[in-house]
């Protein structure tokens, strides 16, 4: 560190080798910034319990990747994309969440806040990998670890996915959400006079509605972990892909009509009629 300086105004960056005494070649594939996104929520013993951040240990985030770890394996069928111009295949990653000791029946989740809403509603699906253990040794297959992921404007309103983990990128493991199965449920809640309605979907994952949640105001994301079983819980949950896909090609419709009107220099009408349906989107 020379003088003061200051991480909200970093305008250069300077790389140099000395204390060589000969001639000496360095070659640098890429230079990156790396930093989590994801803040830790912490811990709650139940449902009924507050989630704690007093200690941290239990849970953190991390990311796996073919660069960093030979021995990480990715999705089927998922891999880096190669640089066109210098001809490197990017590494391919996944978010690893870690947990020591989680106790029987506890929930440990990270949330990740987005700068400006993100807007879901011109697709249909949403997908994401998930992996149960790491490298070496596998989750449980008693299907005691279960995993979720929460999308929504706050924490009393958003849609949620549950399932149980099993080892490995297990096809059973992948998540696909129908957004029209979420809209489904809001209207059945709805009509019930709730504020919450779960469906258990033939995959073995639960999508839960809570509030009053939209697909075009998403702000924050959360993941986490439930220890369902009856002991402590030492291990490794990845995620990979999470991705939307079928967009909306619904028919939208736009017209315009003008019209100019000029009598002589006695009078002059100029009228103008626009009408777009909800289905039409600008590019």
């Amino acid at each position: 560190k020379v003088g003061n300086p200051d991480w909200s105004r970093i305008k250069y960056s300077r790389i140099w080798v000395d204390s060589c005494d000969q001639k000496t070649e360095i070659s640098i594939a890429e230079i990156n910034l790396a930093g989590n996104e994801w803040k830790l929520r912490g811990v709650a013993a139940d449902d009924t319990s507050t989630f704690e951040i007093a200690d941290d240990s239990t849970m953190t985030v991390a990311v796996i990747n073919t660069h960093d770890n030979p021995d990480y394996v990715a999705p089927p069928g998922v891999e880096g994309v190669i640089d066109p111009i210098q001809r490197i295949r990017s590494k391919e990653q996944s978010l690893v969440i870690r947990l020591d000791n989680l106790e029987p029946g506890a929930t440990a989740k990270a949330q990740k806040q987005f700068y400006q809403p993100e807007n879901l509603i011109n697709y249909h699906k949403m997908k994401m990998f998930v992996h149960g253990g790491d490298t070496y040794n596998d989750i449980p297959a008693d299907r005691t670890i279960e995993f979720f992921l929460q999308w929504g404007s706050d924490m009393s309103n958003y849609y949620e996915v549950r399932l149980p983990v099993f080892p490995g990128w297990d096809s059973r493991n992948n998540i696909e959400i129908a957004f029209e199965v979420l809209s489904r449920l809001k209207i059945e809640m709805s009509a019930a006079g709730q504020d919450t309605i779960e469906e258990l979907q033939p995959s073995g994952h639960t999508f839960r509605v809570i509030g009053k949640p939209s697909l075009t105001n998403v702000r924050q994301l959360t993941i986490g972990v439930r220890n369902r079983g009856l002991s402590y819980f030492s291990g490794e949950v990845w995620i990979n892909e999470l991705r939307l896909s079928n967009v909306r090609k619904d028919k939208g419709m736009a017209m315009r009509a003008k019209a100019d009107i000029r009598l002589s220099d006695f009078i002059s009408l100029v009228g103008e009629y626009n009408r777009k349906d909800a289905d039409f989107h600008t590019i």
